[in-house]
């Protein structure tokens, strides 16, 4: 078995982290991002987390290095801990929910929430597992915003998305998370 942290190497080194303009230094990210693929518990996860929150975007301004944290938490995704799952979706939904500061190219950097959700629905097929499989209530709700992400951006996944929100009100263990589902559904009308 391949160890998880050696998954996202190659897509951290893609990045110019020095380079990435954010909220502070750039160049901690890559730690950061360690820290929460190879968190084993909630308190680690959830420190990894604020970590990467507090420079790549802040109260859901995103910032240049947001899309290196989401190409390179994508790639990880498969491989986490349940607690390190819930809050890379949790940081993953935090980023497709976000904004961007114009001008853009100014002091953030170029940034947009459509190439963030771009890369974040190449885990749509996933998403939609952990939706229907988890037993997790952060997990599954933080799927059910991703999912609607990327219905929002990715038109050719609108129509999937709304099946899948729509069956899984009919799934008894999801009746906690049916106000979430509705609202979701009603913003991919």
């Amino acid at each position: 078995m391949v160890d998880k942290g050696v998954c996202v190497e190659i897509e951290l080194a893609r990045h110019d982290w020095a380079g990435l303009r954010s909220f502070a230094d750039s160049t901690a990210l890559p730690d950061a991002i360690r820290a929460l693929v190879g968190a084993t518990d909630k308190e680690s996860a959830r420190s990894a987390y604020w970590c990467i929150d507090n420079v790549a975007l802040l109260d859901g301004c995103l910032t240049q290095s947001a899309a290196a944290v989401t190409s390179t938490v994508v790639q990880a995704l498969s491989r986490l801990s349940t607690p390190s799952l819930a809050y890379a979706l949790e940081l993953l939904a935090q980023i497709s929910g976000g904004y961007v500061h114009e001008p853009a190219e100014q002091g953030l950097g170029p940034i947009s929430v459509e190439e963030c959700v771009r890369e974040i629905s190449l885990t749509f097929p996933f998403l939609c597992e952990l939706l229907e499989t988890s037993s997790n209530s952060q997990i599954r709700a933080s799927c059910v915003d991703l999912i609607t992400a990327c219905g929002r951006y990715e038109r050719a996944l609108k129509e999937r998305a709304r099946h899948v929100l729509s069956s899984a009100l009919e799934l008894p263990e999801m009746q906690s998370h049916r106000e979430l589902i509705v609202n979701s559904l009603r913003d991919l009308e």
